[in-house]
């Protein structure tokens, strides 16, 4: 695994190395796949505690991708492949965020392995393309699908059902992959921090990503509330 540690704030777009508590972490599974660990607002945990974190794993690929022709077409993965990645990773996952329907984002091996490892308390955001596959593995009330401009809220729960914190997701227009008529994939605005981050006057954060870097600046124009 490749792992990213960085403080991402509205002022600069620039990452540093740091161990602060406050540090969103970012660890690439190959292929599409990310586990990203967003830090949250310690809230009152005992200073004896670690920091919370959300916890998301983005687009899943566990297993080789064959687009269902594996006779055609096999595309490797040279470490991080097979059962064991999912099952070493599934305690640590709060939520999935799906970024688009395809195999190399939406691996129906790979989601079958999630419904059948991730709490009844983990949710998913996804477009409505993955619709098909992610029905076939969970119940519709686990799924958040999002066109963009619109959003909802992924929560962490601590021990008991507590509110542990929460970041907003919002869709944004990702690429269209197919004729120009079909709707595009998503990207997504994560913010956090709303109630002044994990310090004293720290500001709210946010990160963005679509796989192939598509964006609309119109999306990102400054917004009140």
């Amino acid at each position: 695994m490749q792992e990213a540690a960085g403080v991402v704030s509205p002022s600069s777009s620039s990452t540093s190395t740091s161990s602060s508590p406050s540090s969103l972490r970012l660890t690439f599974l190959e292929s599409n796949s990310w586990l990203w660990e967003i830090p949250l607002p310690p809230s009152s945990l005992p200073p004896s505690l670690p920091p919370p974190s959300l916890t998301l794993l983005v687009d899943p690929v566990m297993h080789d991708l064959t687009f269902g022709a594996p006779a055609l077409i096999r595309g490797k993965k040279k470490v991080l492949n097979g059962p064991a990645v999912m099952e070493s990773l599934a305690p640590r996952v709060d939520h999935l965020l799906i970024s688009q329907g395809f195999d190399d984002h939406c691996q129906p091996a790979s989601i079958a392995m999630a419904a059948r490892l991730l709490p009844p308390s983990a949710h998913i955001v996804a477009p409505q393309s993955a619709s098909k596959v992610l029905e076939t593995f969970f119940s519709p009330e686990r799924i958040h699908y999002l066109s963009p401009g619109e959003h909802c809220y992924l929560e962490k729960r601590r021990e008991g059902g507590r509110d542990g914190g929460r970041v907003k997701v919002t869709a944004t227009t990702g690429d269209t992959l197919g004729p120009p008529w079909q709707a595009p994939e998503n990207g997504y605005l994560l913010e956090w921090g709303e109630k002044g981050g994990r310090e004293e006057g720290e500001e709210p954060r946010s990160l963005y990503y679509e796989p192939h870097c598509r964006f609309k600046v119109e999306e990102f124009e400054v917004r009140e509330g």
